[in-house]
């Protein structure tokens, strides 16, 4: 072989070897890059697949949480007490499959972003289920008025507090998908970049890069597959919520409906995509609605404060009328500049027109449809702050003569449809501009606005003449009733309510004493005057006591009954008044006056800083100070505050003193008291529950609120020897606090026999003037 060849041959194989090992290094590298490349796809793949999984749950936590809002409505307005507690279980079972959903979607792993909506919404599912568990307590009860409560509750905090989850929810949702389509963009990227690369590959390495190649054109596509199937996926989920979903660009177009706003609009997508928005909205809107298209306008011209717009109410064009409530989210770009808006939204229609029932019938009499008492003096109080000047009215009270004789004879059912009838004969004679109530019983009331004596007199007789010529017939018989019509003469100046409302009754009551069936004008009453200054009198020496310090406080024993309680010293402060020559003022004849004009709060403070003292001045005195806390006090936060500060700071020993709230006051402000009974528990007080049994659900708030004694309603104790329910529901309540580790305290103890009837059920403690009469305890300094 000639050298040259030799010298090809020898160049030949190391570059032969040399481009084999660099094949093999190509191959290798591409091996690398490909395995490295597809772990990034699987992790993307992966995350996609949670993000569609969180999705999913938050989808069904949505639709969890309005099934228990629609539930919670259903219990209040089905009769059936069975049906109503099936629902009640169903509602607690639903509100622990929410908190496995809501652990299941927190497993899946949160973003920070995502952790704090979901912290934010925690708040509001609390309030939530709180407000829901007392609605389903009240609507279980046989009460109507506990069930209109419930529906208040329902309406007026539970659908709200529902709303603003929901609102959290869709929050998620987007934030997912918009997670879901960064991962999408990010992921084509790459498989772009991977492209370039195959391309590059194959201009060194032919037969390695195609096989790299076709294997990686098929691991792309069946990734793409993927993506698009999970993407896919995520609009199936978007499409399954209940609630209607409307997408709009920057310039007020149609991006995207889902199918529940498609089905609202009776439409497909393609003929709205594209199409205005305000093309399907309706333009007209009820006073309290909002016009969308307005509200839409302002967010996509960046009026004002970027932020999502709530509880927007709109109609459609195709139906005006249904009520929809819409939340309106501006979707914001990279440069903070509004893009679009995403607008949610559902049918209220229903729920609207039950608040509307609603609020009808709480100012409507339920037998007549005319205004009831509480609506009325509302009313009459807006008119008469609405005209000035050199204008009169008239205040009527319209009392029905020989209505008992209807109820007595025919039975009430005769008595009520009597009413129905007289309301439809009443109604004709008033003006447009006047009211007319009933007021209770066979009293009405009427307001006649800018008239004179005459015209108010006027008025009076034919009302007068259409009741005594009505004829009201009831099984074979016919009933004739007249009336009695007291007016009153109302400048314009004149707008105390109460005043007038007792100066008409009064020229009632002197109708009837003139022989009944008759008409009295009276002008303004001087006596009425002068009682309305003499209880402006009686509020300012309250208010001087209070100022001064003046009260005094009785002390009343409480005596054990029970060998638990042997020994043990309790004695209730009772607040006590004197007037000016030294005379004891019964309690009633001025604390429903400080309730009224708000001073129990600071009265209650006053008292419980005298007993602190006094127990700070009696340390070897071991007798515990029972001190009563008034609504007032309990209803606020701020006092109930001051009073935890002033115990602390005053270093009352504990076990010296005992705080009671009557059992209606503690069920009305539950939250609170359940908060600061717990604490005042804590720095050593007790506390007891008083008058209990009077109210509606006694039982059901014992295991909320932290008590030590239960003080029975003395009306149980006072009747137990004539009456047997009352010894059994003295014993149902002792054996009830007995089993919960509470002592119980009997009041209204006035003879031997009840102590022995007492002791005989268990008591442990009592209360009355059989043991104790009250005695001064702390003087005035």
């Amino acid at each position: 072989m000639p050298q040259n060849a030799e010298t090809s041959q020898s160049r030949i194989i190391p570059a032969v070897i040399t481009g084999f090992v660099l094949i093999l290094i190509a191959v290798s590298v591409s091996w690398l890059i490909s395995t490295h490349q597809m772990n990034n796809l699987s992790q993307v793949i992966e995350t996609s697949r949670i993000i569609a999984r969180k999705m999913d749950i938050v989808a069904s936590m949505t639709e969890m949480a309005r099934t228990r809002a629609r539930l919670t409505m259903q219990m209040v307005y089905t009769d059936d007490l069975f049906e109503r507690d099936d629902i009640n279980m169903t509602l607690s079972t639903k509100a622990t499959e929410f908190a496995q959903l809501r652990q299941q979607l927190i497993g899946l792993g949160l973003n920070q972003q995502e952790l704090k909506i979901l912290d934010q919404q925690g708040e509001y599912i609390a309030k939530a289920l709180t407000k829901q568990r007392e609605a389903a307590d009240l609507a279980i009860s046989m009460e109507e008025s506990d069930r209109e409560l419930a529906a208040q509750i329902v309406i007026h905090e539970v659908y709200p507090d529902q709303n603003m989850i929901v609102d959290y929810f869709m929050t998620l949702l987007e934030l997912q998908k918009a997670e879901l389509d960064v991962i999408a963009e990010q992921s084509v990227n790459s498989l772009d970049r991977f492209k370039q690369f195959n391309l590059a590959a194959v201009a060194l390495i032919f037969v390695a890069v195609i096989a790299v190649v076709i294997f990686m054109l098929s691991s792309i596509r069946r990734i793409e597959n993927q993506l698009v199937h999970e993407k896919e996926k995520a609009q199936v989920t978007l499409r399954s919520i209940a609630d209607g979903v409307i997408t709009v660009n920057k310039t007020g177009e149609i991006d995207y409906l889902n199918q529940v706003a498609l089905d609202y609009l009776e439409h497909i997508e393609s003929q709205l995509v594209g199409c205005r928005i305000d093309s399907i909205f309706s333009k007209q809107a009820e006073p309290e609605e909002q016009k969308i298209c307005d509200v839409i306008k302002r967010l996509l011209d960046g009026q004002g404060v970027i932020k999502e717009v709530n509880d927007v109410h709109f109609r459609l064009m195709n139906d005006s009328q249904r009520i929809l409530s819409g939340n309106i989210s501006p979707i914001v770009d990279i440069h903070h500049q509004v893009s679009g808006v995403v607008i949610s939204f559902s049918d209220i229609t229903k729920s609207h027109e039950l608040l509307q029932k609603i609020k009808h019938q709480a100012a409507h009499d339920s037998l007549t449809g005319l205004y009831n008492r509480r609506a009325f003096e509302e009313k009459v109080k807006q008119m008469l702050d609405l005209y000035e000047g050199d204008v009169n009215h008239a205040f009527c009270i319209i009392d029905l003569d020989q209505f008992k004789i209807v109820n007595d004879s025919a039975g009430h059912g005769a008595g009520d449809e009597l009413l129905r009838q007289l309301a439809t004969v009443m109604k004709p004679v008033v003006r447009k501009t006047d009211l007319l109530a009933r007021l209770g019983g066979d009293e009405f009331g009427a307001f006649l606005s800018d008239v004179t004596p005459n015209e108010a007199i006027s008025i009076a007789e034919k009302m007068l003449e259409a009741i005594q010529s009505f004829g009201f017939y009831w099984q074979d018989n016919i009933f004739r009733v007249g009336a009695s019509i007291g007016i009153v003469s109302v400048p314009a100046e004149v707008v105390d309510y109460e005043y007038l409302f007792r100066a008409a009754d009064q020229a009632c009551y002197v109708a009837k004493n003139e022989g009944r069936n008759r008409i009295h004008l009276m002008p303004l009453n001087a006596e009425l005057l002068f009682k309305k200054v003499e209880e402006s009198e009686r509020l300012q020496y309250l208010t001087q006591t209070l100022e001064n310090g003046q009260f005094h406080l009785y002390g009343q024993s409480i005596e054990p009954l029970s060998q638990r309680v042997e020994g043990r010293k309790h004695m209730e402060v009772l607040l006590r008044m004197k007037d000016k020559d030294d005379k004891v003022i019964a309690p009633m004849a001025f604390i429903p006056m400080a309730e009224r004009y708000g001073l129990m709060a600071d009265i209650d403070s006053w008292v419980l800083k005298q007993v602190c003292q006094h127990i700070l001045q009696t340390p070897a005195d071991d007798t515990i100070y029972a001190v009563n806390l008034s609504g007032q006090t309990l209803s606020s936060r701020d006092r109930m505050n001051d009073m935890v500060v002033t115990i602390t700071e005053q270093q009352v020993p504990a076990g010296r003193l005992c705080l009671e709230v009557t059992e209606t006051v503690a069920i009305a402000n539950l939250e609170i008291a359940s908060k600061y009974m717990s604490a005042l528990r804590e720095y050593g007080c007790y506390i007891a529950l008083d008058d209990f049994g009077s109210g509606l659900s006694s039982f059901s708030y014992l295991s909320t609120l932290p008590l030590d004694y239960i003080k029975i309603d003395g009306v149980f104790v006072t009747s137990m020897m004539r009456d047997e329910a009352s010894t059994v529901m003295v014993e149902a309540i002792h054996k009830i606090a007995d089993k919960m580790g509470l002592f119980t305290i009997a009041e209204f103890v006035e003879d031997q026999d009840a102590v022995d009837c007492l002791k005989s059920i268990g008591i442990d403690m009592a209360q009355g003037f059989f043991f104790d009469n009250p005695s001064e305890l702390i003087s005035p300094k």
